[in-house]
């Protein structure tokens, strides 16, 4: 399968925003979660539009986060049939990312409290102070949702050499970015060398 190319240089201005957008869903998901081994309460999900939160509950209430790369939007879903949606046509500065994420869950009666700053990365303001990181490449995003989904099913291959998986499919840090096979081996050890027994996957820890 020939994979898109995707340079970092071309794209770095997307990379970053999207990087950063990645944190605030991730850090709602941590908020909604209780702790699980190898943080697999914390990241997002390769779906068939871009990356989500999977099913999420708070206040008694189940919901979904999606960043979806086709689409270009932000979209929050909720058990009882609500949408809501932001368009990320053009570049939405992280600020008010952020503030729309809050307002479309506190409109949901979902919203949770975060940490409202990035963590491990270079970019260190607050999220709702961020109007510098704004960009979005539909074109970049197409590619790397692309190599995601590849990635997903190479890495789901990996996870079928692995006894005792407890998580399936790939799944992306929202900390790092790195993109990882959720592995369940009683034995760390057992899970790279399967990663390594395919080639190319590229795989990294979280």
């Amino acid at each position: 399968m020939l994979l898109p190319e995707l340079h970092l240089a071309d794209w770095r201005p997307t990379k970053d925003t999207l990087h950063l957008y990645c944190k605030i869903l991730g850090k709602v998901r941590l908020a909604t979660t209780p702790p699980r081994n190898h943080w697999w309460n914390a990241p997002l999900y390769v779906d068939v539009h871009g990356l989500t939160t999977r099913r999420l509950h708070h206040e008694g209430a189940t919901f979904e986060l999606a960043i979806d790369f086709r689409d270009d939007a932000l979209v929050v879903r909720s058990g009882d049939g609500r949408r809501e949606s932001l368009s990320l046509v053009g570049g939405v500065p992280v600020a008010i990312f952020d503030a729309e994420v809050h307002r479309l869950l506190r409109d949901l009666g979902v919203d949770v409290e975060i940490l409202e700053e990035p963590f491990g990365v270079p970019m260190t303001t607050p999220f709702p102070e961020d109007t510098e990181h704004a960009a979005w490449d539909h074109d970049a995003v197409g590619r790397f949702g692309h190599i995601l989904d590849w990635s997903d099913t190479v890495l789901g291959g990996v996870q079928r050499l692995v006894p005792r998986q407890d998580e399936p499919g790939a799944c992306t840090s929202f900390g790092t970015g790195s993109i990882s096979p959720s592995r369940g081996s009683p034995d760390g050890r057992a899970a790279m060398r399967a990663t390594r027994a395919v080639p190319g996957t590229g795989a990294t820890r979280s």
